[in-house]
């Protein structure tokens, strides 16, 4: 029941999963396919270095004082929000690549966006000032749908057809 189901976006039906019980992942021994992961998995790991090197630097940048709003988080998970939106929409567009959406999506996207922290922040806020923590989820929560889907109407709106064209020299 559980085989071809796709693990995360650039995987084929060769990847399958466990039921949600184990959560195990599986590559088919001996297949070509299994092989031709790891150039996915590597594409991944760089784009999630990437990504993350941008929110060390943002927070860095931006540190915020224990017990205050953490702007600095909510800007990355908005930003990184709405460019998932965009950037999925966007290579639904453009010519297949197998590496375009895992290098962006699940590594740079992935290793930007903080859910943890996000969630860290706010546990650590609801003990001493409830209301900003009450603020800051309600605010990442509804705005980081919102900003996403933005985005997605951003390329909708300015891209309403394949790209397919630019790729044959029109």
């Amino acid at each position: 029941r559980w085989k071809g189901l796709p693990v995360d976006i650039g995987f084929d039906s060769d990847t399958t999963i466990s039921p949600p019980h184990t959560s195990r992942v599986h590559l088919r021994h001996g297949s070509d396919n299994s092989r031709r992961k790891f150039d996915i998995v590597a594409v991944i790991g760089v784009g999630g270095a990437l990504g993350t090197l941008a929110r060390y630097g943002i927070a860095t940048t931006f540190p915020v004082a224990p017990q205050q709003f953490p702007w600095a988080t909510l800007a990355i998970n908005l930003s990184g929000s709405f460019l998932l939106g965009f950037m999925l929409a966007a290579t639904e567009r453009l010519p297949p690549n197998r590496f375009l959406r895992p290098f962006l999506a699940v590594g740079v996207l992935g290793g930007f966006t903080t859910f943890s922290t996000f969630a860290v922040e706010v546990v650590q806020l609801f003990r001493e000032r409830p209301w900003i923590a009450l603020s800051y989820l309600a605010t990442s929560g509804g705005l980081g749908v919102l900003c996403a889907l933005v985005g997605s109407m951003a390329v909708h709106r300015f891209y309403p057809r394949p790209l397919d064209h630019l790729s044959k020299g029109e």
